[in-house]
């Protein structure tokens, strides 16, 4: 058995951390965003080997010597939005090899290629040393793949690893199943942006949800957690008119979205909790992947509506069903319901992607000689 050092993008599942007190520090241990949570439980769940949580901090000579590999948790960190420089530096007196899982190219569409800081070229050069001529990247989808071949580096589309939990080989025909036994009478919505324009559909979806008796599931921002928290203090005037306009499309005072969210949101900081939560849903619907990504893991009909190039690629390459947030401005209730419900195509969709994905996975990680769990094995057929 290997030891394979991991860095994660959340600090939660080192420290075991089961309870946060302020709205901050749900946002610190999650890494920014809750969906991280799914991303890491999927990726665990995929190797056998003994695997040591490692950070930033952790010398290169420790590493060196007492490790096999190092896996990276990745996000969507191809763009201008970041430089890795600093990482890039971390991985100079490196000797071990790198690989990269989940890394995502961020663009409006896929028709804008992104720009790449030089730092972040660096990073990428640098793993492609440690590599010794294999594939280390494991990409989100196609669009990100075909991004690192222009720069000569080699990589696999595989998704991301919170679509592969489970390991039900015919999961797409077990949705289909529980969606023809119900009528979506309970419906969670994993909570959108308020500072994205795709806000405009949101007031919609807790209409919906609130009519079907269901749940608002917060991912990020900190912006909603704060009244959570009950931290509303901290919440500028611009903040509380995002949210307002977020949840119901008009002004309501701060006291009304505090109470709203107190009455009607959760958020969770661990995988199995939040798909254990979400058995009791019939419909699982928004513009966050991971969000929707654990509620199919458990058999609940899920849509994502996608809002960039980084939803629609994950969507994609995950055969998770998703729709442009754009069509859904002045979609009636009816209409979006309709476009939401899950039929033999998309349960089809759903099992061919899962097999495609869990056997690229499989060829990543045993290439580098790393044990890949059974489940994984099992659904690659």
């Amino acid at each position: 058995m290997k030891k394979i050092g991991v860095i994660e993008n959340s600090e939660f599942f080192p420290r075991g951390l089961r309870e946060v007190h302020s709205a901050a520090e749900a946002m610190r241990v999650s890494g920014g965003n809750t969906g991280n949570v799914a991303f890491v439980h999927g990726l665990r769940t995929m190797i056998t080997d003994e695997q040591i949580y490692v950070n930033w901090g952790t010398s290169a000579e420790s590493m060196n010597a007492g490790l096999d590999a190092l896996i990276i948790c990745c996000a969507n960190q191809l763009g201008a939005h970041v430089d890795l420089g600093s990482w890039a530096e971390r991985l100079h007196n490196l000797e071990i090899p790198v690989l990269l899982v989940g890394l995502g190219a961020q663009s409006v569409s896929y028709e804008i290629a992104p720009l790449l800081p030089q730092g972040t070229l660096d990073f990428l050069q640098q793993v492609k040393r440690l590599s010794g001529g294999i594939a280390a990247i494991a990409t989100r989808g196609d669009f990100t793949t075909g991004l690192l071949r222009q720069l000569d580096v080699s990589s696999i589309s595989t998704g991301c690893p919170s679509v592969l939990i489970s390991s039900d080989l015919k999961l797409g025909e077990t949705i289909l199943e529980k969606k023809l036994r119900t009528e979506s009478s309970i419906i969670t919505v994993c909570g959108g942006n308020p500072w994205h324009e795709s806000s405009a559909i949101e007031p919609s979806l807790v209409d919906l949800m609130n009519r079907h008796g269901g749940t608002y599931i917060l991912q990020h921002p900190q912006l909603a957690f704060d009244y959570f928290f009950d931290e509303i203090e901290k919440v500028s005037d611009i903040g509380h008119g995002a949210m307002s306009h977020l949840l119901f499309g008009e002004p309501r005072d701060p006291q009304t979205i505090k109470k709203w969210i107190k009455n009607n949101a959760k958020f969770f900081l661990d995988a199995h909790e939040w798909m254990d939560f979400l058995r009791s849903s019939d419909l699982v619907i928004g513009a966050r992947y991971h969000g929707v990504a654990l509620g199919i893991q458990i058999g609940c009909p899920g849509t994502v509506f996608s809002i960039d190039s980084r939803t629609r690629e994950l969507c994609e390459q995950t055969g998770v069903p998703h729709i442009d947030y754009r069509r859904l401005v002045d979609t009636t209730s009816g209409d979006l319901l309709e476009l939401v419900s899950w039929n033999e195509q998309k349960a089809l969709m759903l099992d061919s992607a899962r097999k495609k994905n869990a056997h690229a996975y499989l060829d990543f990680f045993t290439a580098h000689g790393l044990a890949v769990a059974p489940h994984i094995q099992a659904i690659a057929g």
